[in-house]
C-alpha cells in the first residue's frame, strides 16, 4: 500500500499496490522487476496484456522510491 498526502488539505490518500502477483498459467510469483522489460512469464512464457493494472504493478517500486524522497526532502 502506497501512502501519500495531497498538499492542499494535508489529507491522506491511498493507493493499494500489489508487491508480487501469481503468473495465471503457472502460478510462480513475479515482482515488478520480472514483467519490466518483458510482458512475459520468464517462467511459462505466459504473455500478459498491458492494461493499467500491469502498469501500476511495473511503476510501483518506483512511486514508493519517490514518495519516500519526497518526504525525506519536504517534511510537514
Amino acid at each position: 500500500m502506497i501512502y501519500y498526502s495531497t498538499m492542499e488539505n494535508n489529507e491522506y490518500n491511498y493507493i493499494s499496490v500489489k508487491e508480487e502477483v501469481p503468473c495465471p498459467k503457472c502460478g510462480e510469483k513475479l515482482q515488478p522487476v520480472d514483467l519490466e522489460s518483458f510482458p512475459r512469464c520468464p517462467y511459462c512464457d505466459f504473455e500478459f496484456v498491458r492494461d493499467n493494472a500491469l502498469e501500476d504493478f511495473v511503476l510501483s517500486p518506483i512511486i514508493k522510491r519517490w514518495l519516500r524522497n519526497i518526504q525525506q526532502n519536504f517534511p510537514n
